[in-house]
């Protein structure tokens, strides 16, 4: 079989993952003998001339960028009318792993990635270069702990031609103004920086939908919980920063994400510093409009200096008058210098409104602003502990020190958490818990149940729970897993119906896998189902051509494939994956490309269907 060369030069060893517009694939340099990690960017709006140009522009300048913190881009170009990135290869994790497998992260290590994050950002921002799509799945750590931010300005040019404008972008880490049709810019990367950390330290985002279309909804109008909420150990001071960055109106947020990592540092001086800004470069990008500056961060150095000026100036009188005396005699008359005159900044008061007590209490004093409780009142149509009233009033100016003074609700009463454990949800569960005044939220997730099914409740049954505040139901989604992936646009693997994934060794993994065919193949392709144990090892497999063959498939035909897979009786207990892909017949070697994993994940054009555990 002849060597498989990118481009003419680089060899594809495998899938890394995908974006919301790319997939990227672990590579090699034949010509510079290095690895390296090409990103080909997949989307019809790549046809207009406009945006062509403008992409090469923009891939010019990312390459003209040098930082530690960010992945360097080696090569660009054209394949099959397809523009592809070739960067950095960076041996390690992306930090959506890292969440996913250690969350919440310990404070000191969590800030440590998270401040060099905050230095490649910022480092951009200093270059006129705005992310628009940052999210953990494109934040790599490497082994050695150094993080690296990759895709930098792409969302932004497919933002300037993308008539809907939010589809390029991912829905759970999208600021409002883009949710809005707004183009990305610094504080749109603070707002996404802001739930970046909020996952590594609750380990969840504040909002979660079952749709794209209700993400965006609850962007635009919801207001996040604190993360305290879902890690009490979390400092009061961290938690008010994570919600300054999550404020709807940019203009409330840090400046740009050089300002967010000195309001950290300020607060935690142990954390690591970033690396040091390097040099801005000339930039031939997009203007970035300058936003308004958080009074608690006006440009004080500014200031500092001015006054550091003023002394030296102050200094230097006497050293004249002494010259002056020596040379001339003592002059007449020499005026008396007048001192500066002492700036005191100012503070904007946030809008402390709905916030619980704590929390409002936490993001004053994160300002260096006071707060008093100057009233009491009782409102049963509002939750329990909650700013009302404030004065001043949002937008209003304070020094530093002087305290917010606001009224708060006592509550209204409370009511025992009813048990719906067990019941099917619909209307009328749901408009019976509402009438409590609760904020019911669902997550639906899977289950051997059957779909509907409430299993789990939060708080607890019995629980009294207050107006206003929120009750989870845990609802079975069946047994069914979107999976949604594309093997080099010949099939796509829509779904796997799996009834059970707790197993006991010697049992059997049962599991449906529904095919869709694109296209007609005329090779025949074996199916591979791989079970890989808790050291990574193969345990068992099955490879097998389906019913009928895949050459047999008709474009558009949905093809359901049973599969049996005994698990050993030897099998130690823990966590399994359980994986699946396709070869040509006779050559398990040069597996088919996935393309796209979909809403799972692929490694070696081998994809996930899903994790199982094996019990003793």
């Amino acid at each position: 079989m002849a060597e498989n060369l990118f481009a003419g030069r680089y060899r594809i060893l495998g899938t890394l993952g995908r974006g919301g517009f790319a997939v990227v694939y672990r590579a090699f340099d034949t010509v510079l003998q290095r690895p390296v990690a090409v990103k080909v960017l997949r989307d019809d709006r790549l046809r207009d001339p406009e945006l062509r140009r403008q992409l090469e522009a923009e891939a010019r300048l990312l390459a003209n960028l040098s930082h530690p913190n960010l992945v360097t881009v080696y090569d660009f170009g054209w394949e099959n009318e397809q523009p592809y990135f070739v960067m950095e290869y960076v041996d390690g994790w992306d930090l959506k792993t890292l969440i996913r497998h250690g969350a919440p992260l310990a404070l000191d290590r969590a800030l440590e990635l998270f401040l060099q994050i905050c230095a490649a950002v910022g480092y951009a921002h200093r270059n006129h270069i705005v992310h628009g799509d940052l999210k953990p799945q494109n934040i790599l750590v490497s082994r050695s702990g150094e993080v690296k931010v990759a895709d930098f300005g792409i969302a932004a040019v497919l933002w300037s031609r993308d008539p809907d404008r939010t589809t390029w972008a991912t829905p759970q880490y999208l600021s409002p103004e883009q949710a809005a049709g707004g183009p990305p810019t610094p504080a749109s990367d603070v707002y996404s920086l802001g739930l970046i950390l909020y996952e590594m330290l609750t380990g969840r985002l504040p909002f979660e939908a079952g749709t794209p279309a209700e993400l965006i909804q609850a962007h635009l109008t919801q207001r996040p919980p604190s993360p305290k909420v879902f890690n009490p150990a979390l400092p009061e001071d961290v938690a008010a920063i994570i919600l300054t960055c999550l404020e709807k109106e940019p203009a409330r947020r840090y400046r740009n994400a050089d300002q967010l990592a000195q309001v950290l540092l300020r607060r935690h001086p142990a954390a690591a510093p970033a690396p040091p800004p390097e040099p801005a470069r000339e930039a031939t990008t997009r203007p970035i409009p300058p936003a308004p500056a958080l009074p608690e961060e006006r440009d004080w150095v500014l200031w500092l200096l001015g006054v550091l000026a003023a002394l030296a100036l102050l200094g230097l009188i006497p050293l004249w008058i002494m010259v002056y005396r020596a040379y001339l005699g003592s002059p007449s008359g020499l005026p008396t210098p007048t001192p500066p005159p002492t700036i005191v900044p100012t503070v904007q008061v946030p809008d402390l409104r709905g916030l619980a007590v704590a929390e409002a209490q936490a993001r004053a004093a994160g300002l260096g602003l006071g707060f008093t409780v100057v009233r009491e009142v009782e409102d049963p149509q509002r939750p329990a502990g909650v700013v009302i009233e404030q004065e001043p009033p949002p937008g209003a100016s304070l020094h530093p020190g002087e305290p917010i003074r606001v009224t708060i609700n006592r509550g209204g009463p409370t009511f025992p958490v009813v048990n719906v454990i067990g019941y099917t949800l619909d209307d009328n569960i749901l408009n019976g818990l509402r009438s409590y005044g609760w904020d019911v939220r669902v997550e639906r997730v899977w289950s051997p149940e059957p779909p509907g099914r409430i299993l789990e409740q939060t708080p607890p049954p019995g629980a009294l729970l207050g107006v206003g505040q929120p009750l989870t139901l845990t609802v079975s989604a069946g047994t069914r897993v979107e999976i949604g992936a594309n093997f080099a646009n010949w099939v796509m693997l829509d779904a796997v119906d799996l009834p059970q994934r707790t197993f006991r060794p010697g049992e059997v993994v049962a599991a449906t896998l529904e095919w869709r065919s694109l296209q007609r193949v005329d090779q025949p392709l074996v199916i591979f189902v791989h079970l890989i144990g808790p050291n990574g090892q193969l345990i068992a497999q099955r490879d097998a051509q389906p019913n009928p063959p895949i050459p047999a498939w008709q474009p558009g035909q949905i093809v359901r494939d049973p599969l049996a897979l005994p698990i050993p009786g030897n099998a130690p207990p823990g966590t399994y994956q359980l994986r699946t892909g396709l070869y040509p017949e006779g050559n398990p070697a040069a597996r088919v490309i996935v393309l796209s994993p979909g809403y799972s994940s692929a490694v070696n054009n081998s994809l996930l269907i899903s994790e199982l555990i094996v019990r003793p």
